[in-house]
Formats: C-alpha cells, structure tokens, sequence
C-alpha cells in the first residue's frame, strides 16, 4: 500500500515547514526575495537592474519595473539564444502557453523552478494523507496533460508545463497508466480513444489534469465506453463487469478503488456539483492554482474555502486594480480584487500574470481567483479573449462581404461536460437563418485559426458555436437600459464578454431576429 507513512517522507516535512513559514510572512518573503536577486545578480537582468544591491524589498520595488510578458520579449528572446540573461542556472526547459492575451508565450524553466513548481502541486496531496487516505500498490493516476515535447529552442526543449511536470519525476511518470507516445498526440479526439484504451485495463485510483477535460474523459468512458469497446475481445468482460441497465458504465464499478482527483487549470467551483454526480462524497478532490510559470497556491479539498498560496516558493505582490498601487504579500486585505504579480526562479522578476485573484483571508494567505485582467471566455481551457473574439467577427464578415455591428459572447458547460459558446451579434441589415450559419461557420474557422487550444478542444470538448442575431438598434437599447439603472449618465458600454446570467437578465426576447441556440439551454448549465 501506498500510505501516509510511504508518502510522509516526501510532503510531511515540506509541509510542515511550509505551514511554519506561514507564520511570518514578511520575513519569509524577505529571505526568499534576496535570495533569488543573489543567485541571479550576474546575469543580464540583474546586472540591469542593481540586484547586488538590493537589500531591501522596497527598493527591489523601486527598481524592478513591472512587466508582463510583452515587456520580458526581448530578454526572453536573447534567453533563447545564449545563457545568463535571464538566470544564472541553465534553462532546461522553454514551457509553451496558449497566451491568454494575444500570441503563444515561452516561458523559461530551469531545474530550481520545476523541482518548486513540483513541490508546490505534491502539497495537495498532504490533505488525503492526513486524512488517513491511502492508495493500492498498484494503482493507477491518469493524467490529461499536453505533450511534454513538440520541439526544441537550440537544443533545450519545448513542450506543455502539464506535460513536461507529469513526467518530471520517475513516480509520477510510472504512475500514469498511458504510455509517452500517447501524451505527445496533440490530436484530442484521438489522444481521448487511446487513453481509454489503457485506462480500461488498469485499477485507475485517481486522475489529475485541467477540470474540465478530466471530467469530459470520464463522460467520454462512462457514456461512450461500452459502444466504443465492448465488441473487442480484450475489453469485453472488462466493459460488462461495469455496465449500467442504460448502457453506460459505472466508473466506480469500473475503477472501485477510485479516491482522488486533482484539479488545475481553470476555475474549478462550478464543476464541483458534476464531479459530486460521477462519483458521489467517495471521492477526495482537490484544486490548485498553477500556471505555466508556477504553482502558486494549493488547496487540502474543494471543502476549504479559499487556497494557501506558497509563499516559501514565490515572491509575491499584488497590485490593486482601481487604485493601481502595489502592495506586498504582507500588506493586503480581505476581499479586494487584486492583480497578481510574481518573482519565481525562473528568471521572470515582478511578473505580471494576469490573473485576478482576491484573499478570502490574510492569516494564513488564502486566495481564489476571481478572473483576468484582460476579458476572456476560459472554461476549459480555450483562452479565448475579447480581441480574438472581435478579430473572428470581422474577418468572417470581410470573407462574406457583410457588415456587422456589436456583439457579446458568453460560454458554459453542460451536463455532459461539454462546452458550448454564442454569440450575440448585430448586423447592420437582419440576415436570414442560412447566412447566419454560413456566417457563424466561417466565424468558427477563424477562431480555429487564432487559438490552437480552441481548434484542438472543439474536436471532443467544445461544440460548435450557436448564435443570436439582434435587431438593428439592440445594443443602443441595451446600453440606455443599463445606464438607467447603474445611474451612469449616458450609455453604459456593454462588455464583449458576459456571463449567461448577464444574457438570461438583460436581454429582450423581443430584440431577437432568429437563433440557433438551444431552447433549454438554461436548464442544462452546471
């Protein structure tokens, strides 16, 4: 059996340490931070910016620019080409990011950075482990991850973060049950059956990966299974041992020994009913917050409120939104929207990541992540932000020489764990049924074309896009009504990207030309 008592030689002392670092937390942060500048001061970036002179974090702050990715191009390019501008440590690895705001981002690792982007994902394990969980010897973690490699930057490989820590240590890789050649397929679709043909034949005690796709491959087995494998000779007992009366199968039955699942990616609160339905309370599960440039936070079970970021790991500050001011870690409070900003060991110093989170306490850090600074539709994964959307708009119009006016677009995923997007448009002459298809057909290719992670989920995970077609004059409507009741004197601009309940609450049924959205799509948003 794998037990606590196995495990605790790797996560009990970290952790241990970890809550204690807890206790004071400027001073941990303090430690880390200069740390990080002296192992650094000789490269490049740090002979640019003083760090052998830093010893304050004050005047780090006053020092370090805030960049995001844009700002960090050119010294990630010259990181490309030579060693020491970013990092003294060699980069070993360049992790590829779909870019959540514009084009594909590199960001480099080095060997310190991913034994930290290690050591913070083990931690939400020590939840399980202390709760007295334990594993079968020989059972199985899946592990719905992008390809570890797709290439190479002279000579140091490229590939997915998801992919490339699934492999990282020899016990993680033998625990999925998937052999390498399969991980590497970027084909969904194809990379889905494969996996279910391994998973199968295994005791899978777990699985970890992006929420949402970890959820549609089980429905994938659970209601595709036994039409896919039950007629093969090798899986026909397996397959039969497990089937319910209406031809699905059991995933508890299949895999009885079925305990953890470990959540990433994207905002998990909402797949939490769905995951409670396919495996009922017998399940331990888990979020934590990571990106490709770290593993910020963990969580010990979707019963916390909140997630203990890893300050022992990271240096972080955070900048207010309204204001714009720039706190330490020490110095923020409860419930106010936050930009996250991070210095890891990676050679990204006073990173900007986008991403918004608030804490939902202070004594120990404990954050959720409450969205992006840039507007983006991000349910499993697609990263499709508001210039992208308005990018296909326009260029499917341009291609059917036909004039558009305002749109919005909003997404959710149904009870079957598919992903479904519309798009509420204004076109400047009411359009009939047909070219509205042929509109939202182009429109969709251009998406496809755009953001590589849309093209490759919408062959398993994501439907194709429906449509709302408005009245001329909608949007005037929309933003007069919306301006009368926040008391805004003149209109208030209507966002690109909403929400459902923003589309159910404020939109006429009466300002509807013709749709092909579902009638009852409501009913089946979890």
């Amino acid at each position: 059996m794998i037990t606590k008592e196995h495990l605790v030689e790797r996560l009990h002392d970290d952790y241990e340490a970890f809550r204690y670092s807890l206790t004071n937390i400027e001073q941990t942060q303090h430690h880390l931070l200069m740390s990080i500048l002296r192992k650094n001061a000789s490269t490049d970036v740090g002979r640019r910016f003083h760090f052998s002179k830093i010893r304050k974090a004050a005047q780090y702050h006053q020092t370090v620019p805030v960049r995001d990715y844009n700002g960090y191009a050119v010294d990630i390019e010259a990181g490309q080409r030579k060693s020491g501008v970013l990092t003294c440590e060699p980069i070993v690895h360049w992790a590829k990011t779909s870019g959540s705001s514009g084009t594909a981002k590199l960001i480099p690792h080095t060997r310190e950075s991913l034994d930290q982007w290690y050591r913070g994902a083990l931690r939400n394990l020590i939840g399980y482990v202390q709760s007295g969980g334990s594993l079968p010897t020989d059972g199985k973690v899946l592990s719905t991850v992008g390809p570890r490699r797709i290439g190479d930057i002279e000579g140091v490989p490229v590939g997915y973060i998801s992919g490339i820590m699934s492999s990282y240590d020899p016990i993680l890789k033998d625990l999925n049950p998937v052999p390498d050649q399969v991980m590497q397929l970027e084909c969904y679709d194809l990379k889905m059956f494969e996996m279910a043909k391994y998973a199968l034949k295994h005791d899978v005690v777990g699985i970890t990966g992006i929420t949402s796709f970890s959820l549609n491959f089980l429905n994938y087995i659970k209601n595709q299974g036994a039409s896919l494998f039950a007629s093969m000779p090798e899986y026909n007992k397996i397959v039969e041992a497990a089937l319910n009366r209406d031809g699905s199968i059991d995933l508890l039955k299949l895999w009885p020994n079925f305990r953890i699942m470990l959540s990433t990616g994207v905002p998990y609160d909402t797949f939490i009913p769905q995951i409670r339905r396919v495996f009922g309370d017998q399940v331990w599960v888990s979020d934590f917050y990571s990106g490709t440039e770290g593993a910020y936070a963990c969580g010990n079970s979707d019963r916390e409120a909140g997630l203990m970021l890893n300050a022992d790991l990271y240096y972080f500050e955070f900048r207010e939104l309204d204001s714009g001011k720039v706190y330490p870690l020490a110095d923020v409070k409860r419930d106010i929207p936050y930009e996250m900003i991070i210095t890891g060991h990676n050679g990204l110093y006073r990173y900007t990541t986008g991403d918004v989170v608030s804490f939902v306490e202070t004594e120990p850090p404990m954050i959720k992540v409450i969205g992006r600074t840039v507007s983006m539709i991000n349910i499993t994964g697609e990263k499709l932000n508001e210039a992208e959307i308005a990018q296909a708009v326009n260029q499917a119009a341009d291609r059917l020489k036909l004039k558009v006016g305002s749109h919005l677009f909003f997404g959710w995923m149904d009870r079957d764990c598919f992903v479904h997007h519309c798009l509420g448009i204004e076109m400047v002459e009411a359009l009939p049924e047909e070219t509205m298809t042929e509109f939202m057909n182009v429109f969709a290719g251009v998406l496809k074309e755009i953001r590589t992670a849309y093209r490759n989920y919408s062959q398993t995970i994501i439907k194709p896009p429906h449509y709302v077609q408005f009245k001329p004059g909608t949007f005037v409507e929309l933003e007069r009504r919306r301006s009368e009741q926040t008391g805004v004197t003149g209109h208030v601009k209507v966002k690109a990207v909403v929400t459902p309940g923003y589309f159910r609450d404020h939109i006429d049924k009466s300002w509807i030309i013709n749709q092909d959205i579902p009638q009852d799509w409501m009913q089946t948003i979890q």
